[in-house]
């Protein structure tokens, strides 16, 4: 792959870009045995490249690294956020045009994949190659018992009204799915799949009554389409926030063939009011099922 001259130099060690631009304008590099003056031209691979008497060694062309990256340094390719990921790759690797395939936070540590591989890259990035990633964290206080169940069922970040999916509906969602009004104040989301078996059994209800009518109305004009981003949320339209009252603390919870997403202190009240009644609804609703 060709490469400017300047760069070229830079990144085998003989100056800054504005020191090697004043070396090649004094005419100090020759190229295949002619001097070249010409910052910005194109050197291909295999180029004799000599600054005074030294021939510049060629190097390596393109390669994949596996990095381990401390605690303080930053991904970014922005000098002034130094210190950055470029300054722990190897002297003989710093000339290669490598991308890192993803990202870890500045007070993170973990590996990173550096590549010149454009496939590479997309293969590891791409959403929709659903590649799995485990990140193992450390926490500075008192956990919660309740913790691990909380982010399990999804959680909200800071100054983000969009929920995360529970792990388990990610998969079934992935494609995207509905949100739309559910019973008892909640939100009900449906993969698109799903909702489309729900909706042809609804369609056989009797057009005739009043409730059924009434009940398609409420439920499908609401519907909205969505899909979860690369870091699995989802947008809720404001129309269905309202509806079911959603602020910061939520709760998703899988139920059978759907999601129900509730204000976390309404699902506290309606799991406390119907606690007691649930080992005599069993036998009502389910008989026989345990």
């Amino acid at each position: 792959m060709a490469e400017r001259l300047d760069a070229f130099l830079a990144h085998r060690g003989h100056g800054s870009r504005s020191e090697v631009k004043a070396r090649i304008r004094r005419g100090e590099v020759r190229i295949d045995g002619q001097v070249c003056r010409d910052p910005g031209t194109h050197v291909d691979p295999g180029a004799d490249i000599r600054v005074g008497d030294e021939t510049v060694a060629d190097g390596i062309h393109e390669a994949t690294l596996l990095l381990h990256k401390p605690v303080g340094y930053s991904c970014s390719h922005d000098q002034r956020e130094s210190p950055t990921v470029d300054a722990l790759i190897p002297e003989t690797h710093r000339h290669l045009p490598s991308e890192r395939a993803g990202r870890l936070d500045r007070m993170t540590s973990g590996l990173l994949v550096l590549t010149t591989e454009g496939d590479l890259i997309h293969r590891l990035t791409n959403p929709r190659r659903k590649l799995a990633k485990r990140y193992r964290i450390a926490y500075s206080g008192r956990l919660s018992s309740h913790a691990v169940e909380r982010c399990a069922k999804g959680i909200t970040l800071d100054g983000d009204p969009r929920p995360t999916l529970p792990a388990k509906l990610r998969r079934s969602l992935a494609a995207g799915g509905l949100i739309t009004r559910g019973q008892e104040r909640c939100l009900y989301v449906f993969s698109a799949a799903e909702f489309e078996r729900v909706h042809d059994r609804m369609r056989q209800a009797p057009m005739g009554d009043k409730r059924a009518r009434d009940f398609l109305r409420m439920f499908l004009a609401a519907a909205s389409d969505e899909k979860p981003d690369s870091q699995n949320r989802v947008t809720i339209p404001p129309a269905l926030r309202a509806y079911a009252g959603l602020e910061r603390d939520l709760v998703v919870a899988g139920i059978g063939d759907h999601a129900e997403i509730w204000q976390a202190d309404r699902w506290a009240e309606y799991t406390a009011a119907n606690e007691d009644a649930f080992a005599e609804l069993e036998e009502e609703v389910y008989p026989g099922l345990f």
